[in-house]
């Protein structure tokens, strides 16, 4: 209400307005008046100025308020998921030399387009089924596409690390900022009514970090091994 405005104004001004009549009348105002009425005599009492610094303060609440009443359904952010394995696929395919040609430099001369794009095909896959089972069924489907937010998000530190390690840039790391936006608006924007409870956080970042794990040792550890050996 704007008599709320008013009154916070008027406790922020007590150093001018100490004990003014003015302000029990503001107090009864809800009952007595209505918001042009207040207005009007807040601006015979106080001027322009006055009614400047409401209009701000009740702004500012109504921002303030919006923003706590702002939230990213989790269909919408497992999509984006999806949405954004897809940018992140052209990234590694354009930029940087290509992840298919870095992996081949680095870990694994027999690495080729092929199996990149039936891995990648295998996983859109699973990451689409995981969204259409978590919409049709909602519960504890829940777990899986939001394990694969979890897992694409660890993933773009992958990328870092690389970038890191070699000094190059890492085709895929651009797009794992989308990665980590997108998991940051799971957890702070979710809303109320689709709370993620602890039986489903433990076993998606289980399964999340399995695939992260598997993804970030394969290639360094067991085909950057056998292609020192050889």
């Amino acid at each position: 209400m704007l008599t709320d405005s008013v009154d916070k104004y008027l406790a922020t001004r007590e150093d001018l307005f100490p004990r003014s009549p003015f302000r029990a009348s503001v107090r009864i105002a809800d009952d007595l008046a209505s918001d042009t009425g207040l207005l009007r005599v807040l601006r015979e009492h106080w001027g322009e100025c006055a009614l400047e610094d409401v209009a701000k303060g009740r702004i500012k609440e109504e921002q303030e308020e919006a923003l706590r009443d702002m939230h990213v359904p989790l269909l919408l952010s497992f999509w984006f998921t999806v949405a954004v394995y897809v940018i992140h696929c052209i990234d590694e395919s354009l930029l940087g030399g290509s992840f298919v040609e870095k992996v081949r430099q680095r870990w694994w001369p027999e690495y080729s387009w092929a199996k990149f794009f039936w891995f990648n095909a295998a996983y859109f896959v699973v990451m689409i089924a995981s969204v259409v089972l978590y919409d049709f069924r909602g519960g504890a489907w829940m777990i899986l596409p939001l394990a694969w937010v979890i897992e694409r998000a660890c993933n773009g530190v992958w990328h870092v690390g690389w970038s890191i390690r070699f000094h190059e840039y890492s085709p895929g790391l651009v797009s794992s900022i989308l990665m980590w936006m997108n998991l940051y608006f799971v957890v702070r924007y979710h809303p109320p009514d689709e709370a993620i409870l602890p039986n489903v956080w433990i076993p998606a970042l289980l399964i999340g970090g399995a695939f992260t794990a598997f993804l970030m040792l394969y290639f360094p550890l067991v085909k950057g091994r056998q292609m020192r050996r050889s």
